[in-house]
């Protein structure tokens, strides 16, 4: 069994009865905003961590919709922000060390969660962390940290969670604080 639904509003009559408050509007703006904001975030995050392959708590972090990115009613612009930054190799899991049977000379790597990085190794550095490294060259130093890249995945999701997402719930999100605000002033009245 199934049914179909659809809603259908007069948006026109809706601002026609706040034409009087054009703060109500604005502030109906701002609501729907931030509301396809946080829906858009949480869809580029949840895209995000299935193409990079991580749990989505990771890319949480790093993928930011809250404070000044928020709209406001001096600036109706509500932003997702992507952290250029990796996600650090030891955050992901178990480290296995894997040998070679060469010894010392070219090392087997190691195992972070399900990832196999074949030159790295775990070292602490001189502040006292841990981190999963591996070298630049072939010389002893510089050591460079092993990261799982996300931006360009998390960028591609978002722009397409932006298409999807956010043409889709910001009538909805609009009109349902258009009749809010449109309740509050005729609570007043």
């Amino acid at each position: 069994m199934s049914f179909s639904l659809k809603v259908t509003t007069d948006q026109r009559a809706l601002i026609k009865h706040l034409k009087e408050s054009p703060a109500a509007i604005r502030r109906a703006q701002v609501q729907a905003l931030n509301k396809t904001g946080a829906k858009v975030n949480t869809a580029t995050v949840r895209a995000t961590a299935k193409e990079v392959g991580v749990k989505q708590k990771f890319i949480r972090e790093r993928v930011f919709f809250r404070g000044r990115l928020r709209a406001t009613s001096n600036s109706l612009e509500a932003v997702v922000l992507v952290k250029h930054a990796g996600i650090p190799a030891l955050k992901l899991g178990n480290v296995q060390s894997r040998r070679s049977r060469k010894g010392r000379r070219g090392g087997a790597g190691i195992k972070v969660g399900r990832r196999h990085y074949p030159h790295g190794f775990v070292a602490q550095m001189p502040n006292g962390k841990w981190m999963a490294v591996q070298r630049k060259g072939r010389a002893r130093l510089p050591l460079q940290e092993l990261q799982v890249a996300i931006v360009p995945a998390a960028q591609k999701a978002a722009q397409m969670a932006m298409r999807t997402v956010g043409s889709r719930e910001y009538p909805i999100e609009l009109e349902r604080a258009l009749r809010l605000q449109l309740k509050k002033i005729r609570k007043t009245a």
